[in-house]
């Protein structure tokens, strides 16, 4: 029988059919597979019982350690030098973060809607509060609280250095003193001391505050901030009698005025009479003259 004429000769040829190897198909360099052409094959090339990796076999995501492209959970942090965009961003524990798109709602600020606002509400805060609008309006009681109120007047700044503001403690606020006479440095204050040229503060204790008559002859003659002791309009009043001697006065009448009466045997008859005068029958009365008042603490802003 003559099998070598269907053999394959060892100096190479082309075989039409399969070849089974139960081994390696080796090179004269000793290597496992050689060719200088593409290896085609109708199944699955394997490498040491693996599968090899090719676009009929390619491998996961998770194969090669990569997130996949339909969504998962990354175990560890992401640093993005640019945006991370999507449909929503959660922080654990699956709770949906605020953005342009999924704002908060009222209820989840603590804040009341535009309707709710219809009733009352408050302002709190710690400076000046204020409410621009064009129609604002307030039908019941605007409340607010101010942790500085020596902060209002400052940032107003309508108060000038120097006026006196009623104040409703025993003590002034930082940046004010009190007007008690006191004398004030007026290189650290020169705005002070343009409004008191003597360095010091009038002493404002106990005193009522008048307008300076400024040439209108109500309370001519006087200067501004010239000091006026208390006074009251004159009162005047007059007794008279026919047969009677007035022998002593006291209050708004002056004595004694003697006015002779009958004569008998060459002498006058004379009744002597004691008149006295005391308003706190009819008005209420006191060491002082003053009008009903309410006591406050007169500060100046020093700066």
């Amino acid at each position: 029988m003559n099998l070598a004429k269907n053999a394959f000769p060892k100096a190479g040829g082309i075989v039409n059919g399969n070849v089974d190897a139960t081994g390696y198909v080796k090179s004269g360099e000793g290597k496992d597979v050689v060719s200088s052409q593409d290896i085609w094959a109708k199944r699955y090339i394997y490498e040491s019982g693996l599968r090899v990796y090719s676009p009929n076999n390619k491998p996961s995501a998770e194969e090669v350690g990569a997130y996949p492209k339909s969504g998962g959970v990354v175990n560890g942090n992401v640093d993005a030098t640019g945006y991370i965009s999507g449909k929503g961003v959660y922080e654990a524990p699956g709770i949906r973060v605020y953005s342009s798109i999924n704002k908060p709602s009222p209820g989840e600020l603590g804040a009341y809607t535009t309707g709710e606002c219809d009733g009352r509400f408050q302002l709190k805060g710690s400076g000046l509060l204020s409410i621009d609008s064009d129609n604002a309006r307030f039908n019941g009681h605007v409340l607010a609280w101010l942790d500085e109120v020596n902060r209002l007047i400052v940032a107003a700044n309508n108060i000038p250095v120097g006026a006196p503001i009623p104040w409703p403690l025993p003590t002034a606020p930082a940046g004010y003193f009190t007007c008690n006479g006191q004398s004030f440095n007026k290189s650290l204050y020169p705005q002070l001391a343009a409004a008191y040229p003597s360095g010091a503060l009038p002493d404002l204790r106990g005193e009522f505050i008048r307008g300076w008559d400024d040439g209108r002859g109500v309370d001519s003659g006087r200067g501004i901030l010239s000091w006026q002791g208390d006074a009251i309009r004159n009162i005047t009043g007059s007794a008279e009698t026919d047969r009677a001697q007035i022998i002593s006065a006291a209050g708004a009448f002056k004595g004694p005025t003697t006015i002779a009466g009958a004569s008998i045997n060459g002498s006058a008859l004379q009744i002597g009479r004691n008149f006295t005068f005391d308003a706190s029958r009819v008005v209420p009365t006191a060491n002082e003259n003053r009008p009903r008042n309410i006591a406050f603490n007169y500060i100046v802003r020093a700066a």
